[in-house]
This record gives structure tokens, sequence and C-alpha cells, in this order.
């Protein structure tokens, strides 16, 4: 295993080093879904990060409507897309990715994501050095002035190496650690489908580890933050948050589900109370006073925390659409998380164009 990275190759014809029948060390795992912004970067970023290294690229597309496809297919690079779009969310885009994979370890990256050449060099010798490690991550850093990714940035952990939960936004992974686990990332769910694996990791033993290196450059998106929360609902992005709950339910994950519930589950909690209340008030106008308290308090306790309007009210309003999004997630029709996603094969490495889609058994 060479330790060194070597600069970026020339143009999009470099071809990952596999030879035919052997078993790559890397598989490139790229959740991709109207990148055509991004994407050329990422692939780039990735052959140069994996050169040196027995290394196979797999793009699964979650049904591309812009020009990332045909971009993709100027790479050597498999791109996959689900038979059916209806099944596309965040978790079985990356499980699509996943029944790909031939190699040892798995490496995640969003299409938005620029892979950094020094995290590789350290994940592999992480990984070697440790044998209870199951999976690391590195730092990420957002390129976004949104205010979404700024706030996310402010909750991130300090840049020491330490066991973590997850490994959230770009991960190496043990394929054998994966196959411990069952399945990759959860088909049902469409967030915190990486908080669900590394609950299924350390229930099997494995640990993850967060490196001080930086591992990718994340450039999201610059939309408006409350147009982006509408967005998210209509495409039921938070759904998650009751879906991973639901599933989390007797099993060991169920305490990180309520932990990263807590806030939903806290709306919902304001909704009822404020109903009763109003239901109160309709029996003596005396309620009125302990039903504006109870309606102050979110925002008041946001302020406080958060020491900027425009952060708070961002928040509040997170926290409702989160609430909502809880209780449809906990309705939705739930597919037992090991069953195959049917999928097609859209272009294979080593071709310059896109072929006709095959489907893979």
């Amino acid at each position: 295993m060479s330790s060194a990275i070597p600069a970026a190759p020339p143009g999009p014809e470099h071809v990952p080093s596999v030879a035919p029948g052997d078993r790559p060390l890397i598989s490139v795992v790229v959740k991709c879904l109207n990148e055509e912004r991004n994407l050329a970067r990422c692939l780039h970023s990735i052959l140069a990060a994996t050169a040196g290294y027995a290394t196979e690229i797999i793009v699964a597309d979650a049904g591309s409507r812009d020009r990332s496809v045909e971009i993709a297919a100027g790479f050597a690079v498999q791109i996959v897309q689900f038979e059916n779009p209806a099944e596309r969310n965040c978790g079985a885009t990356a499980q699509l990715g996943w029944q790909f994979a031939t190699g040892d370890h798995v490496l995640l990256v969003d299409g938005d994501m620029e892979l950094l050449p020094d995290f590789l060099p350290a994940a592999l010798t992480a990984l070697r050095d440790d044998s209870s490690l199951g999976g690391v991550g590195g730092k990420l850093n957002e390129m976004s002035d949104a205010m979404e990714f700024q706030e996310r940035l402010r909750r991130s952990p300090l840049r020491v190496p330490r066991d973590v939960a997850c490994v959230t936004g770009c991960g190496l992974y043990r394929a054998e650690a994966i196959r411990g686990a069952g399945y990759f990332m959860d088909r049902n769910l469409h967030c915190f489908e990486e908080l669900d694996l590394g609950g299924r990791l350390r229930s099997a033993g494995w640990r993850l580890r967060l490196l001080d290196v930086d591992c990718v450059r994340h450039y999201g998106h610059h939309e408006v933050a409350f147009r982006l929360l509408r967005n998210r609902w209509r495409a039921r992005t938070l759904d998650g948050y009751g879906e991973f709950l639901r599933g989390a339910l007797g099993s060991r994950r169920w305490r990180d589900a309520l932990r990263t519930s807590r806030y939903a589950l806290f709306t919902i909690a304001w909704w009822a109370i404020l109903s009763i209340l109003i239901l109160a008030m309709l029996w003596s106008p005396v309620f009125v006073w302990p039903l504006l308290a109870i309606a102050a308090l979110p925002m008041a306790a946001l302020l406080l925390r958060k020491r900027r309007l425009d952060r708070a009210a961002y928040a509040l309003v997170m926290w409702q659409f989160a609430g909502a999004s809880l209780i449809r997630g906990l309705a939705a029709r739930r597919i037992e998380p090991r069953t195959k996603l049917r999928a097609i094969v859209v272009h294979e490495p080593g071709r310059g164009r896109l072929t006709a889609p095959r489907r893979n058994a």
C-alpha cells in the first residue's frame, strides 16, 4: 500500500488501478442527485486521492434530471440508478452503491464534496493499526455560507481524535464490518442513515473514530434557509426523524433515535400543551396568560442560546418541520432493510459513453 498521493490526473479518462479479477482495496460510493455543478470536481478529487490504490468508483445516481449522468460517464466509473425512482432517498442511494461494491473498504462521498488528499492515507493507517475500528472519518470543511451549513459548523466537535457514535458526511469503512452489521444504509431512511449505521456497527462490537485530518470540502447549496425547509418537507427529507425512531424501537439504537429526535418530540409536546391551553381558555379567560407564556418559551430560550434573531427564528421553524415530519415518518411504510434494491446499470468503467441500461439481478 503506497502512502504517497500522486498529483491529480490530467483528464477524466484516468482509470482506477484495478486489474481484471482482482478485488479492489477501496470501493468509492458517490451519492449523486442533480450535481452537475460539483460532480466533475468530486470525481477528479477521488481519482487523485486514490491513485496508487486498487480502486473502483460507483456513482449511485438517484435520478438526476440535469447533466450529472452525462458528466459522470466521462470518467472511468460505474453508474447505477434505481429501477424504481420512487425508492430513492438518502439511505437507499448509499445502499444502492454498496450493492455493487466489491472492495475491502468502502468510502462514502457525496457528489457535492471534494475529497482531500491527506484523508485516505490516515484512514487506511488507522484501520490497519486498530483492528477494532469499523470506520473512520475526518474534518468536513463547509464551503457554503448558507445558514444550515454554518449552524452545522458551529456544532462540529473539537478537532481532536476521538471515538464517535457515527461518521457523518464522508467516511471510510471496513467492508467486513458492514457485512456483519447486515447492510450498509437503511433503505427506509430519508436522513440519519449514518447514525443508524453507527449504532449497528457499535452493537456488533466495532468502534468508530474521528481523525484529526481534513477529509472533504463540502460545497452544499446556497438556498435561502426557509425555502430549503419547505423543499425538504416536499421531498420528505426530514421524515427520517420518524423513520429512524420507528426502525430503532426494540434495538440498542433507540437511545440514539430519542436523542436525535428530542427537539421534534419537544415540539409535538409543545403543540399538545398549547392545544390544551386553548381549549381551557374557552372555558376560562384566565388561561390566556399561561398560553402566552408557553407560546413564547421556545423562542425566548432559542434567543438566549443563539444570540441572534435570524438563527433563533430558523431553529424554531426547523423544529416545526421536524415535529410534523416525525409524525409523517412514523406512519410511513417500512421495508425490510436487507431487501435488495432493484437497480439498472447505465455506464461501465472504460466506456466513454452511456450504454443501454441493464438490470442488475
